[in-house]
């Protein structure tokens, strides 16, 4: 079968930018405890927990963001803050909570002059806590337009999102209405599995795993049918593996969680980006969980991302119409603005 050709209005769920004026604000030392380095003629942060960057432009210049999008098919972009940005410091609630509104506030400024085509994602912190953060987050998504969210799969200062104490977070989060992508941290728990060099291409993984299987097991989708959660990196490896998890199923266990479904019937109420990186990856995922439930996502500007994800997919063995709902549709429909005929 020949590759359908791209699509004409490709939507790219998961790209991350860093606003300038974070740089500014610690650069005017408004956060004790954080300051600017470089490395190789670029910014770097410091903080507690060590050094963040370098921050180059490919994070922090629109235009040749926007270049990379033409180029690549790319009409829309949902561009989140740098996630690490939120876990390798230290601030107490409202430091916390301070940062949390200059990294989103000033992305949403960054983006503002790309007549819609760089859409803000704010990011969800918990320095104040769960109902706090909710609250703050819905704000900004209204006031900016946002198509997303987007919360770590391990906040800082706790275990994971699945932890009891952050129930008043979900439950704030689906009384928005807008999809949350999931995303994991650098320095998650895996981080004492694997080594360094891994934690990016490895550790990652084995964090969003986890993460998600306790919050199936805790029965939050079962409990908030309309939250819908975007599962970024294809998925990790639950797609690949969850009929392993229906063992609860097979050996009787399943009452020993919250879940009332197969955790196979409760994948499939969740969202997955292409970050595969692979064309038989994604063209498994979609048999395994619907191409009603995959999202185009390349993972921009990090040196592992997807180079060409468009084509990625129209590489897959995939129909032009599952093609063109990857790339568009869902995400419109996820946001709201049903595609056009």
């Amino acid at each position: 079968m020949a590759a359908p050709s791209s699509p004409a209005a490709a939507v790219d769920v998961h790209g991350h930018m860093v606003a300038p004026g974070v740089l500014d604000a610690v650069w005017s030392s408004a956060f004790p405890g954080v300051s600017l380095a470089e490395a190789d003629g670029m910014p770097v942060l410091v903080a507690d927990d060590g050094r963040l960057g370098p921050i180059g432009t490919q994070f922090t210049d629109t235009g040749a963001r926007l270049r990379w999008m033409d180029e690549h098919s790319i009409a829309e972009q949902w561009v989140s803050p740098w996630g690490d940005l939120f876990t390798w410091h230290r601030f107490g609630p409202e430091d916390g909570r301070r940062w949390a509104a200059v990294v989103n506030e000033t992305l949403a400024d960054l983006v503002s002059g790309s007549g819609g085509r760089l859409r803000p994602v704010p990011a969800v912190d918990l320095p104040a806590g769960a109902a706090r953060a909710a609250a703050d987050v819905s704000v900004l998504a209204r006031q900016y337009g946002s198509p997303a969210v987007t919360l770590s799969t391990h906040p800082a200062g706790t275990r994971s999102v699945a932890d009891e104490a952050i129930a008043p977070l979900w439950d704030g989060l689906a009384g928005l209405g807008l999809p949350v992508l999931l995303h994991p941290p650098a320095n998650g728990p895996s981080r004492d599995l694997v080594t360094p060099v891994l934690q990016n291409v490895a550790g990652r993984l084995i964090d969003t795993s986890s993460a998600v299987v306790q919050l199936m097991a805790g029965g939050l989708f079962e409990r908030l049918p309309g939250l819908r959660v975007i599962v970024v990196h294809g998925g990790a490896m639950l797609p690949y593996q969850i009929f392993r998890l229906d063992g609860l199923v097979r050996a009787g266990l399943l009452a020993g969680t919250r879940m009332t479904e197969p955790p196979s019937s409760v994948l499939r109420r969740l969202f997955f980006d292409t970050v595969g990186l692979d064309s038989l990856s994604i063209e498994f995922l979609v048999r395994r969980v619907g191409a009603g439930q995959v999202l185009l996502g390349s993972d921009a500007p990090f040196p592992i991302a997807d180079p060409d994800p468009v084509r990625t997919i129209c590489s897959a063995g995939l129909t032009a119409e599952v093609v063109r709902t990857i790339c568009c549709g869902n995400a419109l429909a996820l946001a709201g603005r049903p595609e056009r005929a």
